[in-house]
């Protein structure tokens, strides 16, 4: 029914439907081996985060308070019996690393019509075509072969995929208590931001990865893979010294130095 309501607003072109049934799975393959396959993804992006919450003011303390949270929402938490201690609002903390940077298999396989295919993940589409071709008697084999192949790659990049996903929210969750608290080693230094301002702040240094409008998926996307991040950093970089001046002039100095 969502599909049916989609497609009155939206009827991709031919070229467009070829491009998501082959360039654009072949590009989130590609993902899989240079990002989750790859334990540097992992150091560079806690790097890359530390020095974003570090300009963000982020109090050292709230990486304790951030920890807590999220193991407070866990079943192991919950047999330790750590609870919530802050409300932490939804968009703080997401459910995948970069907002789908790297790809995610679905759980519905072999159900979906052609029209539909095009509201997919791209290795969900050949994945539900594979479930199609499983109908037939000879293209059987090769096709739960070739499953098996593309469900066993992404699957290799599934603990590394985990562990950017949970070291993200960490770092997420630390500015945001760190902004509406309003503290630095206990000290009330800040004016506490409420809880939207606190969220719309965690974006600000740690983006918001799923903020894609359908001509950027479609166009910088596919010619530069990693769009995502050099869009956020790219504005990121141009805006900071302008929202923050103080901040600026003191990174300023020290990469002088």
């Amino acid at each position: 029914e969502i599909a049916k309501e989609l497609n009155r607003f939206y009827k991709p072109g031919t070229l467009e439907k070829t491009m998501r049934m082959t360039y654009d799975p072949l590009i989130d393959m590609w993902r899989v081996g240079i990002l989750n396959l790859v334990p540097r993804w992992l150091y560079n992006n806690v790097i890359g985060n530390t020095m974003l919450s570090t300009l963000a003011g982020t109090d050292p303390l709230a990486f304790i308070k951030s920890g807590r949270e999220m193991l407070a929402t866990t079943k192991i938490g919950e047999k330790l019996g750590v609870t919530s201690k802050v409300e932490i609002p939804k968009g703080v903390f997401q459910k995948r690393y970069a907002g789908g940077e790297s790809p995610v298999l679905g759980e519905r396989l072999g159900g979906l019509s052609k029209e539909q295919l095009h509201f997919q993940r791209p290795i969900d589409n050949w994945l539900n075509l594979l479930e199609q071709a499983k109908q037939y008697k000879a293209l059987r084999i090769p096709a739960v072969a070739t499953q098996g192949l593309i469900k066993g790659w992404v699957a290799l990049g599934k603990p590394i995929g985990y562990l950017n996903k949970v070291a993200e929210n960490w770092f997420r969750g630390a500015v945001y208590i760190s902004k509406v608290e309003g503290k630095f080693l206990g000290l009330e230094l800040d004016k506490p931001l409420p809880p939207i301002e606190g969220v719309k702040y965690v974006n600000e240094f740690l983006f918001d990865y799923t903020k894609l409008t359908r001509a950027e998926r479609a166009t910088f996307r596919r010619a530069l893979p990693f769009w995502n991040w050099m869009k956020n950093i790219t504005e990121f970089s141009l805006k900071f010294p302008a929202r923050h001046p103080m901040k600026g002039l003191i990174v300023g100095a020290l990469l002088q130095d």
